[in-house]
């Protein structure tokens, strides 16, 4: 049967992770496994795509594809005024 932890808790923990204190340190002393640990750190990483949502992920493709967009219409600008 699996734990159920409170997002508070890991929250806590996840805290404590970014202070420099490493996921075994951690797993220790809050009787947690490492692997639990290591899986909060790595959901809370704004960076890491893999935990993301599919809203989440499409929203991220759509704004590169619109930062593209807005780009090509600076050097079209650009072109224009130079014409």
């Amino acid at each position: 049967m699996a734990i159920k932890y409170s997002n508070e808790f890991k929250e806590s923990i996840v805290s404590l992770s970014q202070t420099g204190r490493s996921a075994n340190s951690l797993a220790k002393e809050y009787n947690v496994s490492v692997s639990t640990v290591t899986k909060w750190i790595k959901q809370a990483d704004p960076n890491n795509t893999k935990v993301l949502s599919l809203n989440e992920r499409a929203l991220i493709k759509e704004n590169k594809r619109l930062k593209e967009e807005l780009d090509i219409l600076k050097r079209a600008a650009v072109l224009m005024v130079k014409s």
